[in-house]
């Protein structure tokens, strides 16, 4: 699988985009905020139906226009696809494949599945637990559309618990009638989005330590833990026990809402003791892991979106790592970089297939061209 092209129109800083690119490796070269990420959101909105930098599409606009558009053709088991988003924030948001307009964003998720590395990851190790959940539900979300449709459930009636709770306490009152309706609408979802992630996490710590292990040359034993309040009590165990403390509140206090992956490096917790470097080495070695489940999961190759992956990284380091990639283990990448000469030269070395883009001011030209 791989993206053909891309088009774009009002998107972040372009007026317009076009290109085409490789089946392999494809690098955007340019200075900070000249363009490079937002050309990597594009390609990730195409894949997952919207932006993985922000959570509102009025971000994506470009400033003074009131829409933006963004087509790719794709290729899949031997077949092209068109997609297409067309936006106008708040008011549509309409995504087509070949023509046809999804029903709703669900349906497009796993169509052409990808991993995203970018530098903020890696306050996903040391903030809260919410960035830590979005990385599983996002990687699992791609080739399961049960545990997909659960966590929307879940979502939804967890909603409307906490605004009945909160309703309870502006009243002075409360309803247990209603309260265990929601306890046995949100439980079977509960436990099987419990399920699901235990056995992904399993998977996931497997790889993740396989990956670290190569990427810091087994400089130190790192681990992955599971955390969920399911682990040990039923969620309607869980409600019950902590009905006063949800009443006092006036939100869900425990739940699957609730779970965590905890990171350690040695037997310490990772946050307090990370340097930059191992910071970095946990993020790679952990979206590579969830690249390699998504892989077997969906059988194909996904597409690797690396931003801004080198940067403070040495030229020995940046090689073996492109190395790595340019493997048949790995499908279509995408790279940008703020050094415009090192890359070209380590793919030239490489011998690998590649289309390499100088970005400037929301203007993206062929590597070759800008020689010239």
């Amino acid at each position: 699988m791989h993206l053909k092209n891309i088009k774009a129109v009002n998107f972040r800083n372009y007026d317009s985009l076009s290109v085409k690119l490789s089946a392999k490796m494809n690098a955007f070269l340019g200075l900070n905020g000249m363009g490079k990420t937002n050309a990597l959101d594009a390609i990730y909105y195409l894949c997952i139906g919207k932006s993985y930098f922000s959570s509102g599409d009025r971000h994506g606009l470009k400033k003074g226009k009131d829409f933006f558009r963004i087509e790719g053709k794709f290729e899949k088991d031997n077949k092209e696809f068109t997609m297409v988003a067309k936006v106008i924030p708040a008011k549509l948001k309409q995504l087509e494949l070949n023509q046809k307009r999804y029903a709703k964003l669900s349906e497009h998720l796993g169509k052409f599945p990808c991993v995203i590395i970018a530098p903020s990851d890696i306050l996903m190790l040391i903030e809260g637990s919410a960035e830590r959940r979005r990385l599983i539900d996002q990687c699992i979300s791609q080739y399961d559309t049960s545990y997909l449709n659960d966590l929307m459930i879940y979502t939804r009636l967890l909603n409307q618990r906490n605004s009945l709770l909160k309703s309870f306490k502006e009243a002075r009152t409360t309803n247990q009638t209603l309260l265990d309706a929601f306890t046995e609408g949100m439980k079977k979802a509960a436990q099987n989005i419990y399920n699901i992630r235990a056995s992904f996490a399993k998977e996931l710590s497997v790889k993740f330590k396989k990956h670290y292990k190569n990427i810091s040359n087994d400089a130190e034993q790192c681990s992955i833990e599971y955390k969920s309040d399911l682990a040990d009590n039923e969620l309607d165990e869980l409600f019950e026990m902590n009905l006063e403390k949800d009443l006092i509140l006036a939100r869900t206090t425990s739940g699957i809402h609730k779970d965590d992956l905890l990171f350690y490096l040695g037997e310490e917790k990772l946050k307090p003791y990370a340097s930059q470097g191992q910071l970095k080495s946990f993020i790679l070695s952990l979206k590579l892991a969830e690249y390699d489940i998504i892989k077997r999961e969906s059988q194909c190759l996904p597409i690797l979106l690396l931003d801004d992956l080198f940067d403070k990284l040495d030229d020995i380091r940046t090689n073996e790592l492109l190395k790595l990639l340019s493997q048949d283990e790995f499908g279509q990448i995408f790279i940008s970089d703020t050094h415009q000469i090192r890359i070209p030269e380590m793919l030239k070395d490489l011998n690998i297939d590649s289309n390499i883009f100088i970005v400037s001011n929301g203007k993206i030209v062929n590597y070759e061209e800008e020689e010239e």
